[in-house]
């Protein structure tokens, strides 16, 4: 018995010391291998009303066509994830943007922004997530 509750948690160590947790922010993914012309200096979501309001900000919005946000109600880092587009953003002379999404169901929810550049170029940006309770 006393072997079995050592192994037991033996194991549980190794699967907790080997487990990622779930990050608001990582690191900026490029599907071109570029850095984008317009350099994302913030994504933020919170709780606002029934819903989310998510906001961001370029250091320079030069070379930025436009933007599309997504969100998942699964796990953000798992590459199989399905990602929603909610809106399409055209980029325009302003720095920072904001969006309210309003038809959120209840839970974690992680918000990405692409980016596509006018070179044709899409850049992903770091997830931050939002977490509803109730309707």
């Amino acid at each position: 018995m006393k072997t079995k509750i050592c192994l037991f948690v033996f194991v549980v160590t190794i699967l907790t010391a080997t487990a990622a947790p779930v990050k608001s922010e990582s690191t900026p993914l490029s599907t071109s291998g570029k850095a984008a012309s317009g350099d994302l200096s913030f994504l933020r979501s919170h709780r606002q009303g029934k819903g989310a309001t998510i906001t961001w900000g370029l250091t320079s919005s030069e070379g930025v066509a436009g933007f599309v946000l997504q969100r998942t109600y699964e796990d953000p880092n798992d590459p199989y994830s399905n990602w929603e587009d909610i809106a399409s953003v055209p980029s325009n002379s302003s720095r920072s943007y904001k969006f309210d999404d309003e038809y959120v169901f209840p839970g974690f929810i992680s918000y990405r922004l692409v980016i596509a550049n006018s070179n044709g170029s899409r850049t992903v940006s770091y997830i931050t997530t939002v977490h509803i309770v109730q309707h």
